[in-house]
């Protein structure tokens, strides 16, 4: 998350808030973590952030999704299937969110993009590591 606060004079300022996101919530990161967090953002910073770098970040972090959870998990269609067979309209909420909201979608559709072409799992393994690295277990869940 970013804070951003203008004052009377119009001068911005912006704070970096690392955060964790789980099943119990938003929880902002204890030092320790903080800490280790911004080491990794100052990382990829710089000529990592240009255009061509951003999109190839992006397709690691896709990459970084086996082939059989795109199949699932990523998609939803697993979980919204048997949440409408509990009559339980969470699963259905789940799949408006993938489908409404801008990142999700451009992840997802990209996602398949990917597989579609044989381009999924083509990423450096350096960045897929380091994507790795980022995620709890090693394991992007979508």
């Amino acid at each position: 998350m970013v804070r951003v606060e203008v004052d009377s004079a119009s001068r911005i300022q912006c704070q970096i808030l690392p955060y964790r996101l789980d099943t119990k919530g938003v929880h902002l990161l204890q030092e320790e973590q903080r800490r280790w967090f911004l080491q990794q953002l100052a990382g990829v910073s710089g000529d990592h952030l240009a255009p061509d770098s951003i999109r190839s970040w992006w397709n690691a972090a896709i990459d970084a999704i086996p082939v059989a959870a795109w199949y699932s998990s990523c998609t939803g269609m697993d979980y919204t299937f048997e949440r409408m067979r509990q009559n339980d309209p969470i699963g259905l909420a789940r799949l408006r969110t993938r489908l409404s909201s801008p990142s999700h979608y451009e992840f997802m559709i990209d996602g398949i993009n990917r597989l579609l072409s044989g381009q999924h799992g083509q990423s450096p393994s350096w960045m897929l590591e380091r994507i790795h690295q980022w995620t709890d277990a090693g394991v992007l869940y979508c």
